[in-house]
């Protein structure tokens, strides 16, 4: 650990631009320790050049609409099923701009039965699952 710390210190006191090429993972997470945003920069400063790779929503459906999510196959719940619980997400595509959006929703047990995504394809993948009454999946669709 110290040669690692002793080389830092060298490569910036020396004022070289290798530091400026690095790429660098970020991580952002909301008031409950959960996960929010993950993407990348790439040189010292985070503010510079972020890429957000990976954004996802928890507890309500407020994201649908104004994120590239259409209203017509990506509904806004209002049972608040939701509550505490992934909700949604959206993936950047390696190597472009291309985000694929995905939404689930719950039932009043808590249990998934329903994700929505986009496909590249310009499509829609939709499954949704049906409980039995002791809790386990009847059918997947």
């Amino acid at each position: 650990m110290q040669d690692y710390i002793r080389t830092l210190r060298m490569l910036n006191s020396t004022g070289t631009s290798y530091l400026d090429n690095i790429s660098y993972m970020y991580y952002l997470y909301d008031s409950l320790g959960r996960l929010t945003l993950q993407g990348e920069y790439t040189g010292k400063n985070p503010s510079s050049s972020p890429t957000v790779l990976v954004q996802s929503y928890y507890d309500g459906y407020g994201f649908v609409g104004g994120t590239g999510l259409p209203t017509d196959q990506f509904t806004k719940d209002t049972s608040g099923y939701g509550r505490g619980s992934l909700t949604g997400s959206a993936v950047t595509v390696f190597g472009s701009s291309t985000k694929i959006y995905k939404a689930f929703y719950y039932d009043i047990k808590g249990r998934m039965t329903k994700s929505v995504q986009n496909n590249l394809l310009s499509g829609y993948d939709i499954t949704s699952t049906v409980y039995t009454f002791s809790d386990k999946p009847s059918g997947v669709t």
